[in-house]
């Protein structure tokens, strides 16, 4: 055969896999009459994952309601909190009285009591998590109170936010109960060579099936899907208005992306660029409502050649345009007004106007970055490019995360510009995995993306937090000596924001942006309105539709801090009604709200809820029509097109022989 053919053939080759590629990217298919809920887990293969809480690649996707539940929901928009596993709570002075629920039940028929809660916290405490740090004492005066005594002068709402919802309750006294016991006899002893034995023996547990008190109990699960089902234990029957969950593998991006244009899962929180997201809102099933999130920084590895020169660092943020650098995704960030590590929503009430009107806001300026190098002995050679005082070319070795597409593209954008301006810059965006576990944990980097801001509790300690703890997990020096200021410790500021004092409050959120700002131990790009998406099922072949909330339903603004948590909850308190089509009448069709982008300030008052909330959820009995999903348009012309190519390679071929 000739090359050309050889050429169409391998056009058809690739269409051929390309088509079943996105084949495998429609696994919807159930039993007729079940309601079954499709939700995606970003994991690897999903039957790596594993079910003790310490232990590696712990699921915590099933953390979000399904299978582990918590004591209570913390609802981000207001700082409050709705009870769940504890029915009410209170202080007293510096104790903290947690009352459970009675009559949960684990999902293998045992009872949830105090001891559980005395379990997990005993082992997650001395496994080191900061959510327990902070408890000095716990008793349980009985199965269903459990009194914590706190480190005098912390603030409550973190403490709230870190035990009550932060971590799942996992750890049941009958499975992991004598581990407990066990590290409390050796610590009473002092013999902490045998507690670090015993969680050896914690962190090296397999369960062969995940033990919670949630709503559903895990069936089976594949590398690329699990199915979960009803828990017949489950302390409120009425939530469970899902016959099934089914969860499937998310890679990236790009495959969710199918996901919602094909209708195949009912939730999802990836980003699209423009175009993207106007053709899935051009699909009468989708439904997308924006909350603000945490956004994209330039992460700088401070102790790398030349990066540990604050002209350096002041030089390439002179040259970075924010506003262009998020340009092709503006659907989903806008560009950090002034780079202090607090949202521009959240600056004005925490900083004073002086504090405000001192900050840099780094807008571009070629000639003020060129004057800074210059300043420690940089100049730019005959060849454009900038080069260091000992005569090296100056190399800049940034990377972003590929399967990230919007990172990614940004991380372009900024490279793009910093080579205009005459920097070498190596940039790559790199597979995932490697991305995290070689360049970011090897810091193997000069710059590199990685998140900032405050994707959970609406307040500066989230903001710093972000790039304290990574710079500290890094082992990354965290003190800066600030022109005016001295030596600031990040770390001691970031711990001052814990206090119950609002004056030492202020005045560490007032230094930390101040080193932010000056220092650029992280440079803000973008503040991100994530899309939360969910599926009505309207003009899809499913028997039954979904009447979601409004969009100023604050618990849209959980879907900033896990996965599906927000969708999960909302279902679980009778906020989405299901609705048979048989119901509806042929001229007569719900009609979906316009999505609503959300970007209210919020401000951080603390509202404790402590009384239980009652709520009612509609059930309905679904019809036997048949649930198999309709055939995708998309899929249909391209198939059409390889049976084309395939008919043009046959005729070529023919012809040449």
């Amino acid at each position: 055969m000739t090359k050309s053919v050889y050429t169409i053939l391998l056009i058809l080759l690739v269409s051929s896999s390309l088509l079943t590629t996105t084949l495998a990217l429609s696994p919807r298919a159930f039993n007729e009459g079940e309601k079954v809920f499709v939700i995606p887990s970003w994991v690897g293969p999903i039957s790596d994952t594993k079910f003790n809480l310490i232990g590696p690649a712990f699921w915590w996707d099933l953390a979000n309601e399904l299978i582990w539940e918590k004591l209570a929901i913390y609802v981000r928009k207001n700082n409050s909190f709705i009870p769940w596993l504890a029915e009410s709570w209170e202080w007293s002075g510096n104790k903290l009285i947690i009352h459970l629920r009675r009559n949960v039940t684990w999902n293998d028929g045992r009872p949830f009591t105090s001891k559980d809660l005395w379990t997990q916290i005993i082992i997650v405490k001395e496994w080191g998590w900061r959510e327990y740090q902070d408890i000095t004492n716990i008793e349980t005066p009985d199965n269903y109170t459990v009194v914590l005594e706190i480190k005098p002068g912390t603030w409550r709402l973190l403490e709230e936010y870190f035990i009550l919802y932060s971590v799942p309750i996992a750890m049941p006294y009958h499975i992991y109960g004598h581990w407990a016991e066990e590290i409390v006899e050796a610590k009473a002893s002092g013999n902490m060579t045998k507690v670090q034995e015993i969680l050896a023996q914690v962190f090296g547990y397999n369960p062969s099936q995940p033990i919670g008190t949630g709503p559903y109990i895990l069936q089976s699960r594949t590398s690329a899907e699990a199915i979960l089902v009803k828990n017949p234990h489950y302390w409120r029957p009425k939530s469970q208005v899902f016959d099934k969950i089914k969860v499937i593998r998310a890679q990236d991006n790009p495959h969710m992306w199918q996901y919602y244009l094909g209708g195949v899962v009912d939730s999802g929180d990836a980003v699209m660029d423009p175009n993207v997201e106007a053709q899935v809102l051009s699909k009468p099933w989708a439904y997308i409502v924006k909350v603000p999130d945490s956004g994209v920084a330039i992460y700088f590895n401070t102790e790398a050649p030349w990066f540990n020169y604050t002209e350096v660092r002041q030089a390439i943020a002179y040259v970075i345009d924010r506003t262009e650098a998020v340009q092709s995704w503006r659907s989903v960030y806008t560009p950090v007004e002034i780079p202090d590590a607090l949202h521009d929503w959240m600056r004005s009430e925490w900083l004073d106007p002086a504090t405000i009107n001192m900050l840099d806001p780094y807008e571009k300026n070629l000639e003020r970055a060129r004057q800074l190098l210059e300043s420690i002995g940089f100049y730019k050679g005959p060849d454009g490019k900038w080069y260091t005082p000992d005569g090296q070319l100056f190399t800049i070795r940034f990377y972003a995360p590929s399967g990230w597409t919007d990172w990614a593209a940004i991380g372009q954008a900024i490279a793009a510009q910093l080579e205009e301006f005459g920097f070498e810059v190596d940039f790559r965006a790199v597979e995932d995995t490697t991305y995290w576990s070689q360049i970011w944990a090897g810091l193997q980097f000069d710059m590199i993306l990685n998140w900032w801001g405050a994707w959970n509790i609406l307040h500066p300690w989230t903001c710093h937090w972000q790039w304290v703890s990574r710079f500290e997990g890094l082992g990354l020096n965290t003190t800066f000596v600030v022109e005016g200021y001295g030596a600031l410790n990040a770390s001691k500021l970031w711990r001052d924001l814990e206090s119950s004092d609002e004056n030492t409050v202020r005045n560490a959120v007032r230094l930390l942006s101040i080193l932010v700002n000056k220092e650029l131990p992280i440079l803000p790009i973008g503040e991100k309105r994530i899309p939360v998406y969910v599926s009505t099922r309207e003009g899809l072949d499913s028997p039954f539709i979904m009447k979601w909330p409004p969009s100023d339903d604050p618990l849209w603004w959980n879907g900033s801090i896990s996965r599906f948590e927000t969708t999960i909850v909302m279902i679980l308190l009778g906020k989405v009604k299901i609705i048979p089509k048989t119901s509806l009448t042929e001229t007569t069709s719900p009609t979906t709200t316009t999505p609503t982008t959300t970007t209210t300030t919020t401000t951080t008052t603390t509202t404790t809820t402590t009384t239980t909330t009652t709520t009612t959820t509609t059930t309905t009995t679904e019809t036997t029509t048949t649930t198999a999903p309709g055939i995708n348009t998309t899929l249909l012309l391209a198939a059409i097109v390889v049976i084309i190519l395939g008919a043009i390679g046959l005729v070529l071929a023919r012809k040449k022989t």
